[in-house]
């Protein structure tokens, strides 16, 4: 047959099978074109002029266009995207002129991935568009797994492998699978609950995923130290016995939150194909301190939903080497404020693979990805993948890596290019390490949220909008994820201290921020710097400009943990520092005094009183807190060190710190004053001192007696903000209650006043904040 009108297609490698299906003037036209085209789409047939041109307008028939493209499923599909596949599939250089090629049209049955096969091919579109502006998300309503959302208990079975005393059963119906955690906590690994369903799935690929509310069980209260956890997989005998025939599963992750009565609620997934049908339990499996509620357990179709699919599924070689895509730029149909976060959307370039292969890889150069709900999904099998000149913007997300991905998530290295003006920078649930050197991160609304990875910025200009422009936290942690800033620069746009959101949020407490030698431009909020329990360091130093609530090191929100160096052993992890800056603790505070004549007192050193790092006493570890009052009688000056612990709203704080007097200077005892406040520090006075606010709250006062005769015991002295002396009413703010909402800090005062001239150690300062 011919075409119906004249088009240059069909010529190169396999341009005599195909000549009887060839226009008449596609010989003049390659003559014309020359050799740049050879074994580019033009020559695979492409019209690459921006319109749609369908397959309908040149073959008569369906069969007729499988004859010379047998990846052609629909005459509705678009002539420009057959012929791109033509030239992936045919392997080699794929080369083009600047052209613009017509991806898909509304017609559902035209909307297909582009493939890219690793090892296979490799591109230079010099500029061109890919435009996949009309192509939409798929849904599918086949769920393999019967009564998936729990309305009965039909086709649900408990595991019955294990003893009573172990398993507890979950209880089917109304709309979940519950777990209750029993009080009683046996020993070892306590109680936990595992259960099923069989299904039977044909050869093909699939999703698998479950939705879990995890809350704090009963056990916790009776000394079950074994965290939650949970996950989703298959069994081949019954739920819990025999192999996983898949070799997929996903698990919950940062639970760390029920510790402290709080509620999560994740949805987790995988993706697995069969080669061959196979019968098999879809289980859930959970335990540790925890209740669980599952409200959806579901097994459908695969769906890539994407505009290209990067896979390294027959890959014909396994060696790394990289295959770049490269040189175009690829044109969904959102803007930012269109994009849907929830990751059901569209993505634009998706990486998966179902065999677990290494070697060849797909990754991207020189090339733009804009109006989609993800820009770049990270799925199984992505890890290696160089991203070198690329710009993400105008997107929901631009990169996301999910939970449950296989042989993903190693090493994901950006260079150059750019990620703006996206809903969200990158969404990292599954703890993907991404390296960034010299990417331009600018005016995300958030740039980098959910982070379970390690996430470093080498030489970054990061711009952002302000939080009071956003009321989201710029940068959000769940897991052990971190962020690392090396050198670098970061602006916040807009007036300090203005947002009602502190820029930087953690959800546990071993997630952390640190900058190594970078310029800071307001990164600040109406509170601190950061919320939450993880820590903000500045190992390295920085650069303060326009930061008023950021002093010499960064301030550190680190409730429920200890913020003293490590378990409050004082070790030095800052010898660049001096005074107490260099005892490595991650504390605010400052010395205070109103001795005669003084001109000058710094944050930790006046000129007869000093708080430094001390190696002459310790309790534990290799180093101690030392107070130095000198040269000065008792009742004569008054000196008060403060010592600060991050709260917020509604916290307490109860923890320990051990002194030690050592020292004989005379007979009987002294008092040394402790007092304790809830306090608001506002920023950081010209002399790095902390800087309050009008508002705080005491909290009462407790007198140590202090031996003057000197004594080699170290004595132990606990503070708890939630009842103290001096307080008549322990229901008032402040008291039971927790930190009143303006409280960024628990204030702990030591006042010297009383005491002769000594010197006081102090070691293990733990602070614990519930």
């Amino acid at each position: 047959m011919t075409s119906t009108k004249p088009i240059e297609y069909l010529t190169g490698p396999d341009a005599d099978a195909f000549r009887d299906a060839i226009d008449p003037h596609v010989v003049a036209a390659l003559t014309k074109r020359g050799l740049a085209e050879m074994s580019g789409p033009m020559a695979y047939g492409a019209v690459g002029d921006g319109a749609s041109h369908k397959a309908s307008e040149f073959f008569a028939s369906l069969a007729a266009a499988q004859a010379v493209y047998p990846h052609c499923s629909s005459l509705n599909q678009e002539m420009d995207w057959l012929a791109l596949q033509a030239a992936f599939n045919a392997g080699g250089p794929v080369v083009s002129k600047r052209r613009s090629y017509k991806l898909c049209n509304s017609a559902l049955s035209s909307q297909q991935p582009l493939v890219v096969v690793a090892g296979t091919s490799w591109t230079n579109l010099h500029g061109s568009i890919l435009d996949a502006s009309a192509m939409v998300a798929r849904t599918t309503a086949t769920n393999y797994v019967s009564n998936a959302d729990f309305a009965s208990a039909t086709g649900w079975q408990n595991a019955t492998i294990y003893s009573p005393a172990q398993l507890t059963n979950a209880v089917f119906g109304g709309g979940a699978a519950t777990y209750t955690d029993p009080a009683a906590y046996p020993g070892t690994a306590g109680h936990f609950c595992q259960f099923g369903q069989l299904v039977t799935l044909a050869p093909g690929s699939y999703r698998a995923m479950a939705t879990v509310t995890v809350t704090r069980g009963a056990s916790y209260a009776n000394g079950n130290p074994n965290p939650p956890y949970g996950s989703i997989s298959f069994f081949e005998t019954s739920p819990g016995e025999g192999g996983n025939p898949t070799g997929r599963s996903a698990s919950l992750n940062s639970l760390q939150a029920v510790a402290a009565g709080g509620s999560v609620t994740q949805t987790i997934e995988f993706s697995f194909t069969l080669s061959a049908a196979k019968t098999m339990w879809f289980t859930f499996s959970g335990g540790g301190y925890a209740n669980f509620a599952i409200s959806e357990m579901s097994i459908r179709p695969y769906l890539t939903n994407c505009a290209i699919l990067c896979t390294r599924d027959g890959s014909p070689t396994h060696y790394p080497i990289y295959h770049p895509l490269s040189g175009f730029t690829l044109q969904g149909g959102k803007t930012g404020s269109t994009a849907v976060l929830d990751h059901t959307g569209l993505a634009g370039i998706r990486w998966n693979s179902f065999s677990d292969i290494d070697g060849n890889l797909v990754g991207l150069r020189d090339a733009n990805v804009t109006g989609f709900d993800d820009a770049l999904a990270l799925g199984d099998g992505a890890y290696l993948v160089p991203i070198e000149g690329v710009n993400l913007y105008g997107n929901g997300v631009g990169v996301y890596f999910p939970t449950g991905r296989t042989n993903a998530g190693e090493n994901i290295r950006f260079v150059n290019g750019g990620i703006f003006n996206n809903k969200v920078g990158v969404d990292n649930p599954g703890a993907a390490e991404m390296t960034f050197f010299g990417t331009a991160i600018d005016y995300n609304t958030q740039a980098l949220v959910n982070n379970a990875g390690r996430v470093v910025y080498n030489g970054l200009r990061v711009e952002m909008p302000g939080a009071a422009a956003t009321g989201k936290p710029l940068f959000h942690f769940i897991g052990g994820g971190s962020l690392d800033f090396i050198g670098g620069y970061f602006l916040g746009s807009g007036a300090p201290l203005t947002g009602a959101e502190p820029p930087i949020s953690f959800e546990t407490n071993n997630s952390a921020v640190r900058f190594h030698g970078t310029e800071i431009y307001n990164l600040s909020s109406f509170d601190t710097v950061a919320s939450g329990p993880g820590l903000v360091l500045a190992p390295g130093g920085w650069k303060n400009n326009g930061n008023p609530n950021v002093g010499g090191k960064l301030i550190s929100r680190a409730a429920q943990m200890d913020v003293f160096a490590g378990a409050g052993k004082c070790e030095d992890t800052t010898s660049h520092l001096v005074g107490a800056e260099a005892l490595g603790i991650d504390i605010e505070g400052g010395l205070y005094t109103q001795e005669a004549g003084a001109v000058f007192t710094n944050r930790w050193t006046a000129a007869n009183f000093s708080v430094a790092p001390s190696t002459a006493q310790k309790r534990s570890g290799t180093r101690s807190i030392k107070l130095t009052k000198a040269n000065i009688s008792a009742g004569s000056a008054t000196y008060q060190v403060v010592f600060l612990i991050p709260v917020r709203a509604a916290q307490n704080v109860w923890s320990e710190f051990w002194w030690l007097a050592p020292d004989a200077v005379g007979t009987g005892t002294a008092q040394l004053y402790v007092r304790q406040f809830w306090v608001r520090q506002m920023g950081l006075d010209a002399l790095d001192r902390p800087v309050f606010g009008r508002q705080a709250y005491f909290k009462g006062e407790v007198d140590i007696s202090v031996p003057l005769t000197g004594s080699a015991t170290w004595n132990r002295y606990n503070f708890s903000s939630a009842y103290m002396p001096g307080l008549t009413d322990e229901t008032a703010v402040g008291g039971f209650a927790g930190a009143p909402p303006w409280a960024t800090h628990y204030g702990l005062l030591l006042d010297t006043q009383s005491l002769p001239t000594m010197s006081i150690w102090i070691d293990d300062f733990v602070a614990n904040v519930l």
